[in-house]
């Protein structure tokens, strides 16, 4: 059983605030009847030890493994062998298991054709450099009864993660975070910061960022915004840097992508 030292009370006189010796995670005692009687001496040391020393019933365990604890971290704040607790984990532990095989098989939209989960993150992960089999997978539940599910790993000298919630019953996982989001939200956003061409104009521009010709002649901005409204909803042009010989016809053109700025590296720069 861990100790616990006195540190003070709340500012309403309502709790005592105590914290594990050698530092750590503070916890808060009410100052209930059982509490005042004990520290007046009305009650035996060793019924208050008995007390102390109750094990946490089976359920108890299981609950607090499902809500996301290890079997360790239970073990440490009941004073129990992880031996004991892991008696009544298992269960737990296999089906925050079982979540985690069905959310990585879950598509991630409501389509016939959406990829699985799973497949759509290793796919992401792998093109930023991260080994799919070095990414933890674990869930827990939620007081409302909501299963969370998150990958973790590292990346550029990082611990990083992702997080969806996940409804059993829906079979469909929601992205809770940026990072979630970026991973597995498919939508006109590329993954690799591959530029779009989605005018004349804007294929012409790739074309000479990428030391192609355009097969299109470059339009006029009279024959693309006619009208003087048009003209000024134009997008500003992407910020173009010479090289340092003064070639003014080999440009480069410095697009981060969503990846790069969430999962970290390099800034990738094309000639």
């Amino acid at each position: 059983m861990r100790r616990l030292r006195f540190v003070g009370l709340t500012e309403d006189g309502a709790h005592l605030v105590t914290q594990i010796e050698g530092g750590g995670d503070c916890f808060l005692l009410p100052i209930d009847d059982r509490v005042r009687a004990a520290l007046r001496g009305e009650r035996t040391q060793g019924q208050l030890t008995l007390s102390l020393d109750a094990p946490l019933r089976p359920k108890d365990i299981q609950a607090r493994i499902r809500a996301g604890q290890s079997p360790e971290q239970v073990a440490a704040e009941s004073g129990q062998s992880v031996e004991r607790v892991m008696r009544f984990a298992y269960p737990v532990l296999a089906e925050r298991g079982r979540v985690v095989a069905e959310a990585r098989r879950a598509p991630v939209r409501r389509e016939s054709s959406a990829p699985p989960l799973g497949e759509v993150v290793d796919a992401r992960l792998t093109a930023r450099g991260v080994d799919p089999e070095s990414v933890s997978w674990d869930s827990w539940r939620r007081d409302d009864g909501t299963w969370m599910v998150i990958a973790r790993w590292r990346s550029a000298d990082a611990d990083r993660h992702a997080t969806w919630m996940f409804d059993l019953a829906g079979k469909i996982p929601a992205a809770e975070d940026d990072m979630a989001m970026h991973l597995s939200v498919e939508d006109d956003r590329p993954f690799a910061g591959r530029l779009t061409p989605v005018t004349p104009l804007a294929a012409a521009a790739q074309a000479a960022a990428n030391g192609e010709h355009a097969t299109e002649p470059i339009p006029s901005l009279a024959e693309l915004a006619p009208g003087r409204g048009a003209a000024a909803s134009l997008p500003k042009p992407a910020r173009v840097d010479r090289d340092d010989e003064g070639d003014s016809d080999h440009r480069r053109v410095r697009v981060p992508s969503w990846d790069e700025i969430l999962l970290g590296g390099p800034r990738r720069v094309r000639d």
